[in-house]
């Protein structure tokens, strides 16, 4: 992809993100301002409806105190439920009783705007001020649906409000219309009611403002007095307004399952209880014209940004699109002629530079290849004369053996056998890693050629468990070890030299022990050896410079070098110098179970 077209992408993908992140950071900012707007509205919404219903059932209440507090209202009311009327006089005073009744419910309601205020008792006597609907007889009259009516025994007097049900008085062949009532129990006197038609509370609730808004109102009794919803989500609402009292007359929450805002309200003076429901989704979708503005508003923006950026990375590239054409007219003929490029920028007029400079040094670099094609040539001849040595040494080891078989010298073909052997496995170039049991076996070849040397005097122990037969390892581990061993371990001992090589699995990790009985390693040497390993780990992983060994030693940085390189880390690894108690040194050194090479391959 040209650079051009790299710097207009990355700047227009910057862009697009920039806007997108923008244009969603302005929705959902939107979104929550609508929401909190809504929420406000619901609340000042449910205020008001609370404060509509205690003005609508204050009246109400007010009219029951009236009547009671009229002590000629309140003794005809006494006379209707508690008088004998098996005499002529009795039902005269009855009769009385009954008007004087009548006479107050039109006198105190015939200016309020009520559909019905009621006497009755339970001697089935009842009257009321509404004379425009046809009343029931007295013998058909059955006022247990009436809702408030358990309650307002329970309370003795005092007011109740009561949810919507069907005007019970009503004898027209009409359906009855749907009423909520107030209402008191006197003992002993009887029952008042005073009702107001459901459409009252319609026109409260009447939303007009707010389309999706629905409400559902509950009395004290917990009995539904209005709402917008079916019959099987009353119940879900009806448990939710239980929760509403005098200690919380008021809450908003935000219900997950639905997706609505719900906010509640409960008026202490009448026990009602309120519950306003908004769809969260009619919130967002009533935001959806912000999203085309913001839409324009973001397309105007791109497609401007796109047009500066695209000039801009005309401008900027054309200095490049010239080195380009430089760069491409360039031939072997030419790397010693300078270049002509605008170097208006900077950064350009360095490329430039620095292209002038990597002419010059191509120039000198072809010069010098021609005479490193030279030196190669003298290398691979020296490679493959150094192949021919190993091949030398051998006939030469084959032409002694058999001068030992002539002379019935049979220690002198071992020992040839057994150098030849050694010299075979450390100038095998194939592969740079045997089995333990192969390292071993050619370890065995040189503990001969040492029990030759020292006959009695040397002493060696070796063993291997099974199971790290086949554990791949860098060639050569074991025999630098015992060789330093020999070769500083007893410089002044003169008994018996005892050398014991075992290996063995431990925990996952395979272990080779090289335990000796000579005079041990000096307590400042231990320390310098483990400096040195230090130094190793950190120029082949950290500072990547190349291993340079001292004389003493070699031997035990070389392998703990090796291993590094070939398990990779030192974390894989594990390699200790060490006196033993009895008398001697310890060098234990292993690797994690089948864990294969990790620098070497």
């Amino acid at each position: 992809m040209r650079f051009e077209t790299k710097i207009f992408f990355s700047y227009s993908t910057l862009i697009l993100l920039l806007i997108g992140s923008l244009t969603l950071g302005i929705r959902h900012y939107v979104i929550e301002q609508t929401k909190e707007k809504a929420i406000q509205t619901m609340e000042a919404t449910s205020e008001k409806n609370i404060r509509q219903l205690e003005e609508l059932i204050k009246p109400m209440e007010f009219i029951t105190d009236f009547l009671l507090s009229d002590m000629e209202v309140l003794s005809s009311m006494s006379i209707m439920a508690s008088m004998d009327r098996s005499t002529k006089q009795s039902l005269e005073y009855k009769e009385a009783a009954r008007i004087a009744i009548r006479h107050a419910l039109y006198t105190y309601c015939i200016m309020e705007n009520f559909y019905r205020v009621s006497y009755f008792n339970e001697r089935q006597d009842f009257i009321t001020s509404n004379f425009q609907v046809k009343t029931k007889k007295e013998d058909e009259l059955d006022y247990t649906p009436i809702p408030w009516l358990e309650n307002a025994k329970a309370l003795r007097g005092k007011a109740v409000v009561g949810g919507a049900y069907p005007d019970p008085w009503s004898a027209s062949s009409e359906e009855p219309a749907m009423v909520f009532g107030l209402g008191r129990a006197m003992p002993a006197i009887g029952y008042i009611e005073v009702q107001q038609q459901l459409s009252k509370l319609d026109e409260i609730f009447a939303l007009e403002s707010f389309p999706n808004l629905k409400a559902i109102a509950f009395d004290t009794n917990n009995t539904l007095l209005y709402t917008d919803y079916s019959f099987e989500e009353q119940e879900h609402y009806l448990t939710l307004a239980r929760s509403l009292s005098h200690a919380l007359p008021q809450f908003t929450m935000m219900e997950e399952e639905t997706n609505n805002i719900i906010v509640g309200g409960y008026s202490a003076s009448t026990g009602i209880r309120v519950l306003l429901v908004q769809d969260l989704d009619s919130i967002v979708s009533s935001a959806t014209w912000m999203n085309g503005i913001t839409f324009f508003v973001a397309l105007l923006i791109i497609l401007v940004s796109f047009a500066y950026i695209f000039l801009l990375a005309r401008k900027l590239t054309k200095p490049l699109r010239n080195l380009k054409s430089q760069i491409e007219n360039t031939n072997l003929d030419t790397l010693n002629q300078g270049i002509e490029v605008d170097t208006s920028n900077d950064e350009i007029e360095a490329a430039s530079k620095a292209y002038a400079r990597l002419l010059l040094q191509l120039d000198k670099a072809i010069i010098h290849q021609k005479s490193m094609a030279v030196l190669n040539l003298q290398a691979q001849l020296n490679s493959l004369q150094a192949q021919i040595n190993p091949h030398f040494l051998n006939n030469v080891l084959n032409v002694i053996s058999y001068r030992g078989i002539q002379n019935n010298d049979e220690m002198v073909c071992n020992m040839c056998d057994s150098l030849a052997s050694l010299l075979q496995y450390s100038t095998d170039t194939k592969t740079h890693s045997a089995t333990l049991e192969e390292e071993l076996s050619n370890f065995s070849h040189y503990e001969f050629l040492l029990k030759v040397r020292y006959e009695e005097k040397l002493l060696f122990e070796t063993s291997m468990e099974k199971s790290v037969t086949d554990q791949r390892v860098p060639r050569f581990l074991i025999q630098p070890i015992v060789e330093n061993s020999i070769k500083h371990g007893f410089e002044n001992h003169r008994g018996t030299m005892r050398i014991s090589v075992s290996v063995s699995e431990k925990d996952g990790w395979w272990f080779v022990s090289i335990q000796d009985n000579g005079q041990g390693f000096p307590p400042q040497r231990i320390k310098a050896l483990n400096e040195e390993m230090a130094q190793v780990a950190d120029k082949l992983f950290r500072l990547h410079e190349n291993i340079e060994f001292t004389a003493k030693g070699i031997g035990i940085i070389n392998t703990y070098a090796r291993m590094l390189l070939f398990y990779g880390s030192e974390e894989n690894i594990h390699f200790s110098v060490r006196n033993r108690k009895e008398k001697g040194a310890e060098i234990c050194f292993g690797a994690k179970m089948n864990q294969g090479p990790g620098s070497v391959a």
